[in-house]
């Protein structure tokens, strides 16, 4: 609905057509309004009761209500005005008020002033009672008594008076009266505001409550903002810390608003803030199943632009591939869908933008899902404002969460545009408008479409939405201040000074007492500014008047506030303990709530309240080794009560709480027993929930039931510490290695777990020497004689069969080994101890296998197994063994279903099924980032999971600083063919060129393993196609393998090769793989874009891959943010290979480097490899001589080594 102020220049046709209009309009379509909606208006009213000239009044209550009053001036004690009526031209009325006297403008203001609480009130916009009483005690007539108190007149041929238009003007005067006190004392010709300006009192804004304006928020250009971007960072984000919030928020509001009068507001309020929280609930659980996401596929940083009403214009992403264009993303539906589309796991794989953008969007749903989230007013410019919705930061969990989403929030992001400018802003300010976008939708999604409709109203739809706010005219120029004043509580920790309430014991009298104190914001506790001081010394002239308003605020919380103002803090608060109650209950949770610091006695800080909780008891001997299945057994449950650290049962707790109410001092500590609580409490004590052996377990190992406290009895507390301790146990004596001290413990937990029959699931990170760990156990069976009948079972992916088998031989030859795989494979359970092989084969020989019983069994890279559905899985699990260990590398919080399918398969039932798994673990871990439910999981756990990794204090000082393993590959069918062939051909044509010397015959050798290396690398290289198929070659499926593990754990690779067309069939294959574009160096970049590169890799968190031909990366480059070198193909000079290595190992270094050599087995490759290793004097070779040293081989020589082997 819309105002307009009339001027001596009228248009007559836009008049007239506003009275047919009026004239037209039906009584059923003006929506009823309350007029007198608080005291002080109702009193203004009051002049027109028992007056009823032929229903004048309720037509001019309709007049009012349906905008007929055009316009009202005040001027002094006369009030003038036009009302449109049926006429063509509205009537002019005027009120005159009877002006105070000098003397009684005196008085008042000495009443005011001279009273702070009067005061106070005043500037917050409310009359109180007191000051009218006094009035009246005076003879101070400050309302009319009747109409007799008002001199009014109107132009329109009524005889009656008050008529219709001028009932129409009272209406209207009384519901701005209700906005804004002040103008009662403005009717009788005192501007009390500015009178008290000129008796010395000050504030900010002339007295107004302050509303930000836009400008404020828009960053200073010549303040440099620092960033450092830490993925770290996200792993504190709990949002499942976050409170449900409504009801808290909603008590600080004062149920109908002065600025909207159709309905209760703060009911539409809470009517929306539920309609959002179902429906982002709902769409929480609708989670998008996309193969490439939209910054997957156009992958880069990305820049959002904000209107002038904080409205998003549009999103752009600047993708790192200039030749791939991402288009504009122009509406806040469409960006929401690309960043639910983004998989949490891979996030360490995006720009910092990308990453902020993800987090700030889960923010905000789980602030929508709590109705943690509240409106602020903006001013955009003189009368022109809007509404946006912001994080509750008086929420402490609201706020530790945007404080971390504001150090990840890289600087210019986000701009803001203003008059065609583009400003950017604070990262705070970042934050919060983004979440005001989101919520903004949220909230015309959910509720404003259905409602928009029903509320067609300026003030509705500035809040609900997102319309501007036009605030000009009588009517409407205190709607800005009406709902700054009914959202202040909101805001008063955006002050520089605060109140401080101590709470002290005084013991003797069973009392408490309560004071209040100033603190600035950020100064230390002993800064505090007494109340009393505050009042009495003239150095805090100018803080009193604002910190009063605020204690004035509190009173409606605490009405002995009330008089401790009246009395200028000479004023001691005390209440009895009873009555401490509820102020500890309610009172103080609502200060804190307005960010009102409170001082409580330790006694009181940690004040208990009766919990459900249990105790675990055992059964039997707990000296000797227990089983699985035993161990459960011996385990009983029985539900207690928590009383701080006293432990009650059921019987005992009804005793107590026949007795005790209230807050009540047990054993030196406080305890509060409310009521409602406590029968809640008892409630589930009658019922309590039944809890299965594997839960007991879980509850001992946790010390936690579902969130209760659980105690262990000393047998429970003696198993469960045996269950999770590391036993010494000796190393294999024909173990040829050393064990590494982390390695050794790891060994000792599976051998320990094996002893016992539980499952292993060994998760170290990559390099840490899981094979080993591994290898070490089968070598120690076999030693115990456990391998003699029954043999041990290792299924692994087709391209580690080959590395499987050599790291066997290499660290424990006296097991022998035998691969199971091929078209003409054959299972022999005589000879070999071990048989190796994949996971195809254990699925298409499933019947054979599953018929023995195996005395070992283990899987490498188990999340093969994570899928609990597919054929696979199910085949594996049906494979019966006297013990199981499952080895995988990737972090276990991120893919908690696929552990749980690991787990069914280590230990079976143990973690129950997986639909309560999904509710107890997966979703507050995964979707809400449950740190407490993390937690409470690795202690489930602890005793069947073991998970090192690389950063770890404990690990660091037991690895070198360069660690090297070779990944032997397995040649594919392709492979095999040409690798025969050209070795048949370049060998005849060398044959016939026998006993010629000098270069034809070393180019032919040349020629000769320059074709191997390709076919090695991939047919691809060779037969110079311009894509490769990854299944064409084993050693791109190697590397894949490997660079899974290596991008799940968020690590930086530098992949290393001889040859530039090899880099470029890489460059596709593992952008598209890894929706990550890699950075390429070879001989043809330029020396400029070259160290843009380094500069990259080195500093940009997201950029994860560096390719790099070996001449080009081999010397002058800094790259030790590497945690891993990969040599895709070798150069057969160790000095050459080492001096690339040192790219990343190097001084500065602070990451352990895993280094990996990617050999063929059969082939050239691996035979050169095993020569380098044996011959010192090919391992001093140096730079200069390359691979010259081949070229001298006799041709038997030749011949050997690179016939390709039969295996």
């Amino acid at each position: 609905m819309y105002f307009w102020t009339i001027t001596p220049l009228f248009n007559y046709k836009f008049f007239r057509n506003i009275a047919n209009y009026y004239k037209n309009v039906k009584p059923t379509q003006v929506m009823a309004k309350k007029y007198g909606n608080t005291w002080w208006g109702q009193q203004w009213l009051n002049a027109l009761n028992n007056i009823d000239f032929s229903n004048r009044l309720p037509r001019g209550r309709t007049y009012a209500n349906k905008g007929a009053v055009l316009d009202v001036e005040i001027k002094e004690n006369v009030v003038t005005a036009k009302v449109q009526g049926s006429e063509r031209y509205p009537y002019k009325q005027k009120l005159e008020i009877k002006e105070f006297s000098d003397a009684e403008k005196d008085d008042i203001l000495d009443i005011i002033t001279e009273d702070p609480f009067i005061l106070s009130s005043l500037l917050n916009r409310e009359l109180p009672h007191d000051l009218l009483d006094i009035l009246n005690n005076k003879g101070i007539q400050l309302f009319p008594n009747s109409w007799r108190s008002i001199q009014g007149s109107c132009s329109c041929p009524d005889w009656a008076v008050p008529c219709k238009h001028l009932a129409a003007v009272i209406y209207i005067i009384g519901n701005e009266i209700d906005k804004n006190p002040f103008m009662v004392f403005l009717l009788h010709g005192l501007d009390v505001l500015a009178e008290i300006q000129k008796r010395g009192f000050t504030s900010h804004g002339d007295f107004k409550l302050p509303v930000t304006p836009l400008r404020k928020l828009l960053a200073d250009p010549s303040q440099s903002q620092d960033y450092s971007y830490q993925l770290a960072l996200t792993k504190k984000i709990d949002f499942s810390t976050l409170p449900p919030s409504k009801e808290n928020l909603l008590q600080l509001l004062p149920a109908k608003p002065l600025f909207f009068h159709e309905k209760d507001f703060k009911g539409l309020l809470e009517q929306a803030y539920t309609k959002v929280a179902k429906g982002v609930k709902k769409e929480q659980k609708l989670l998008p199943e996309v193969e490439e996401s939209f910054f997957d596929a156009h992958h880069g940083e990305v820049s959002i632009i904000l209107g002038s009403m904080l409205d998003l214009h549009y999103a752009v992403l600047k993708p790192e591939n200039e030749q791939v264009q991402a288009p504009p993303i122009r509406n806040t539906m469409s960006l929401i869908g690309h960043v639910r589309e983004l998989n949490p796991a891979h996030l360490h794989r995006h720009h910092p933008s990308v990453v902020a953008l993800y987090f700030t969007y889960q923010f905000t749903t789980y602030l929508a899902t709590n109705s943690a989230f509240i409106p602020e007013l903006l001013e955009i410019e003189a009368n022109l404002y809007v509404i946006r919705w912001v994080p509750a930061l008086l929420v402490d969990e609201v706020t530790a969460i945007f404080d971390i989403l504001v150090q990840l929030m890289p600087p210019e992001m986000l701009a803001v545009t203003v008059k065609d400018k583009l400003n950017f802003v604070t990262p705070e300010e970042q934050v919060k408008m983004l979440t005001g976008v989101f919520l903004h939708h949220f909230m015309t999604e959910h509720y404003t479409y259905n409602n928009k409709q029903q509320y067609n109203d300026t003030i509705f739809l500035s809040f609900f939405d997102h319309s501007t706010l036009f605030v000009q005219g009588f009517t409407q120029k205190e709607n800005a201040q009406a709902i700054q004043k009914w959202l202040q509580k909101f805001y008063l920790s955006n002050k520089e000074y605060l109140p401080v309430l101590k709470v002290e014991e005084i013991e003797d009298d069973e009392m408490f007492e309560l004071s209040f104190w100033v603190q600035k914001q950020g100064a230390q506790m002993d800064k505090l500014i007494s109340v009393k001081d505050l009042f009495h010394y003239k150095k805090y002239k100018d803080l009193r008047l604002g910190i009063i308003q605020d204690l004035a605020v509190l009173a409606e919380y605490l009405p002995a506030i009330k008089q401790l103002i009246k009395e200028k803090g000479d004023y001691r608060i005390l209440v009895g303990s009873e009555d401490f109650v509820q102020i500890f209950m309610y009172t103080l949770p609502a200060l804190q709530l307005l960010s009102i610091q409170v001082l409580l006695p330790k006694a009181l800080q940690r004040l208990a309240r009766p919990q459900l909780s249990g105790r675990v008891q055992a059964e039997g001997s707990s000296g000797a080794s227990k089983s699985f299945v035993d161990l459960k057994q011996m385990l009983s449950f029985d539900w207690q009560v928590a009383l701080g650290d006293t432990l009650l049962s059921p019987d005992e707790f009804r005793k107590v709480v026949r007795k005790l109410k209230g807050i009540v001092k047990l054993n030196d500590e406080y305890v509060l027993f409310d009521q409602k609580e406590v029968e809640t409490l008892l409630k589930k004590l009658d019922k309590p929930p039944k809890i299965t052996d594997s839960e007991v377990l879980r509850a001992a190992l946790a010390a936690d039931y579902k969130g209760a406290k659980v105690g262990l009895d000393n047998k429970a507390r003696e198993l469960i510490r045996g269950m999770v301790a590391f036993d010494t146990v000796a190393s294999p004596k024909d173990l040829k290695a050393t064990l590494r001290p982390y390695q050794q413990r790891g060994y000792e937990w599976l051998y320990k777990n094996a002893q016992l029959g539980f499952g292993s699931l060994l998760a170290d990170d990559m390099g840490l020497g899981k094979t080993l760990q591994v290898i070490s156990l089968m070598l120690k069976l076999k030693e115990e004689g456990k391998l003699n009948k029954k043999k041990a079972l290792v299924i692994v992916p087709t391209t580690l069969l080959g590395n499987w088998q050599k790291e066997i031989n290499k660290f424990a030859p006296g097991l022998q080994t035998a691969i199971y795989h091929g078209p003409n494979r054959q299972l022999d359970l005589k000879q070999p101890d071990i048989i190796i092989t994949s996971y195809g084969i254990a699925r298409s020989d499933i019947q054979v296998l599953s018929k023995i019983k195996w005395a070992f069994l283990a899987i490498d890279e188990a999340q093969n197994i994570k899928n609990n559905a597919t054929e696979q899985t199910k085949a594996i699990k049906k494979i019966k063994t006297d013990r199981v260990v499952a080895m995988s590398g990737t972090p276990v919080e991120n893919r908690l279903s696929e552990y749980w399918s690991i787990f069914d398969f280590t230990n079976k039932g143990y973690l129950g099924a997986l639909t309560k798994f999904k509710d107890e673990f997966i979703k507050p871990i995964e979707l809400e980032r449950s740190q407490a439910h993390l937690d409470r999981f690795k202690k489930v756990t602890a005793p069947f999971i073991l998970r090192r990794i690389k950063t770890d204090k404990s690990i660091i000082s037991d690895l070198p600083d360069k660690i090297t393993n070779d990944q032997i590959c397995s040649l594919t069918k392709e492979q095999t063919a040409l690798y025969q062939n050209v070795v048949d051909m370049i060998m005849r044509e060398l044959n016939g060129k026998q006993g010629e010397e000098g270069k034809t015959r070393k180019g032919l050798i040349f020629q000769l393993m320059n074709a191997l290396k390709q076919i090695c690398n991939h047919p691809s290289h060779y037969l110079k196609h311009a894509h490769l198929d990854p299944g064409q070659s084993g050693k791109t499926q190697l590397l894949l393998s490997l660079l899974d593990n290596i991008y799940e754990n968020g690590e930086k690779t530098l992949i290393f090769t001889q040859y530039r067309e090899m880099g470029d069939l890489l460059l596709p294959l593992l952008e598209q793989r890894y929706h990550n574009t890699p950075l390429w160096l070879h001989g043809g970049v330029s020396r400029k874009k070259r160290d843009q590169m380094v500069e990259d890799f080195q500093n940009k968190p997201h950029v994860k891959t560096m390719l790099l031909s070996l001449k080009a990366g081999g010397t002058g480059l800094n790259l030790t943010k590497a945690s891993n070198v990969i040599h895709y193909d070798l150069w057969w000079n160790p000095a050459v290979e080492n001096q690339a290595t040192d790219r990343a190992y190097r001084i500065g270094q602070q990451n352990n480097v895993m280094v990996y050599r990617m050999i063929t087995q059969g082939t050239f490759e691996e035979k050169i490899n095993a020569m380098i290793q044996t011959k010192k004097e090919l391992a001093d070779l140096t730079v200069s001589t390359g691979e010259n040293w081949i070229g001298d081989m006799s041709n038997q020589e030749l011949k050997e080594v690179f016939d390709l082997e039969k295996g």
